[in-house]
């Protein structure tokens, strides 16, 4: 396994002979009769799961894996972003410029008066 700063390289070049389904269960996994190390079940975490325990662990981690996760590179977990903030001060920004766009124009406008003449007539009253 690969470690960089942007993410994990996941290979088994040598995997364990041992047979995960005859490997009983401990708190963390399963227990290797083997080597009498705790075996992880990495098969249904995802790649985030599977950074933060490999990158959190002290030492190096044994691990239960899906053919699919490995030879590959496995990615950090993206941070959650808090967007309320930004949401409320966008709001606010848009509900004072619509206020001030809306008073600016509500100005006195001058008052004509138009008067209708029926057809044929000339005069303006």
């Amino acid at each position: 396994m690969k470690s960089s700063k942007k993410g994990l390289y996941l290979s088994v070049p040598t995997p364990c002979e041992e047979n995960w389904n005859d490997m009983p269960l401990s708190a963390e996994g399963r227990c290797c009769g083997s080597c009498q190390k705790t075996v992880v079940d990495f098969s249904l975490l995802s790649d985030a799961e599977i950074f933060a325990v490999i990158t959190n662990s002290k030492g190096t981690v044994c691990g239960h894996f899906e053919p699919s996760q490995l030879e590959r590179a496995i990615m950090p977990g993206v941070p959650a972003r808090h967007y309320f903030v930004p949401a409320v001060l966008l709001s606010a920004g848009l509900t004072l410029g619509i206020a001030t766009a809306g008073h600016a124009e509500s100005r006195d406008l001058e008052r004509v008066e138009v008067g209708i003449v029926p057809a044929g007539r000339d005069t303006i009253a």
